[in-house]
This record gives C-alpha cells, sequence and structure tokens, in this order.
C-alpha cells in the first residue's frame, strides 16, 4: 500500500500563539500520524505550536518569522520544503499561506485549506487552493457570499477536540479551585473577548 504524504502548514500569529486554530491545526496532525497509510509533516514558524510538536516528535520544516515574513522568502522556503518531503497534499492553515502556494505550487501539490473564521477584508488577495474546510455553515456562507468561492469546492468539517472523561473527582477539584459549590451548574464561554466570538449571544441567552 502506497503511502500519502500531506504537509501541514500554518503561520501562527505573533500576538496569538495558540488558539483555536492552533489547536486544531496541532491535534489533527496528530490523529493522521496514527494512519500508517499517511507520512505527515510539518511547516510553521517558530513559537508554541512549533515547541509542542517538537517534543512530541513530529517532522517539522521550519518557516519564517511572521514579522519578517517576505513574498519571496517563503516562496524560497516552500520552493525547498516541497523539494525534501515531496507531499502530494498540503494542507495549510492560514490564508496568506494558502494564496503564495495557491499562485505558485497548485501544478506540483493538492492545495487543501482550512478557513477557521468569518473574514471580510482582501476579497482580491485571497485564493484557497484546490478545496475549503469550512470549520462552520457561517464560515462556508462567508466564502460563498464575501470572497465568491464555488459552493462545491467547500466541505463543512466541524472542529474536533479529543474527548476528555469527565468524573466526579475532576468536577469536585475544578469546583475547589473556583470556590463554588460542586453541585452548581456553570456556564462558561471559552473563547477571547471579541466581537466575532459572540459573547453578547450568551448573555442574551442567559438572561
Amino acid at each position: 500500500m502506497s503511502t500519502l504524504k500531506i504537509l501541514q502548514a500554518h503561520i501562527v500569529d505573533d500576538m496569538q500563539q495558540y488558539g483555536g486554530a492552533e489547536k486544531v491545526f496541532i491535534t489533527l496532525g496528530q490523529k493522521l500520524k496514527e494512519d500508517a497509510s499517511l507520512e505527515v509533516f510539518y511547516a510553521v514558524n517558530r513559537g508554541v505550536v512549533h515547541d509542542r510538536l517538537s517534543l512530541s516528535g513530529h517532522k517539522i520544516f521550519e518557516l519564517p518569522e511572521k514579522k519578517n515574513l517576505k513574498a519571496f522568502e517563503l516562496i524560497r522556503v516552500f520552493q525547498e520544503i516541497i523539494n525534501a518531503c515531496q507531499p502530494q497534499v498540503v494542507h495549510s492553515h492560514h490564508r496568506h499561506l494558502t494564496f503564495i502556494l495557491s499562485l505558485f505550487f497548485r501544478h506540483r501539490v493538492k492545495i487543501l485549506h482550512t478557513q477557521h473564521v468569518e473574514m471580510f477584508d482582501k476579497r482580491y488577495l485571497s485564493l484557497f487552493g484546490h478545496h475549503v474546510a469550512a470549520v462552520s455553515q457561517g464560515v462556508k456562507q462567508n466564502l460563498i457570499k464575501f470572497f465568491k468561492v464555488s459552493e462545491n469546492k467547500i466541505t463543512v468539517v466541524y472542529n474536533g477536540l479529543p474527548q476528555e472523561e469527565v468524573n466526579d473527582r475532576r468536577r469536585a477539584a475544578l469546583a475547589a479551585e473556583l470556590n463554588i459549590n460542586p453541585d452548581r451548574v456553570v456556564i462558561s464561554c471559552i473563547a477571547r473577548f471579541t466581537e466575532q466570538k459572540g459573547h453578547r449571544y450568551l448573555v442574551e441567552a442567559v438572561s
């Protein structure tokens, strides 16, 4: 059985070293690595994600720092990476990265892009590879209506997370840490405090 080589690529923002997109990037790659028919590589700039992948023993190619990122440098680096690992698929999690890949490498590899959020800028500086995974129906509609991406080029794939065991001991420990009664109902919203995350809807729903 032949091995499918996949290159997972991402540029991590200097201000947000480990958010939702980064968690998906790591957990997806870990699950892919468990499949014996796949060989998974990573291309990512230095930071928390790079460090976590290094500790897990993944094969990593280093991308330039975002603050020093220049298009011609990114093209040169990806030329070297693709020559080195010969992937059939490059899975990009960053719009600028997918734009560069789509312009210069679409005839060498299949390019899959995961769009993690809705965006309303750079309409004419956005290319989304051969296919797009949208993490929600809202993101899919944003791609169709704002970026004019063909609907048959988009698949909605909801984010998956490892299912952690919930038990009475963990629940009691967390309640003690928060200084609340273990029997109380606790509602939380795990997200950065921006309009995009929709905290207002949680407040409205609770009220």
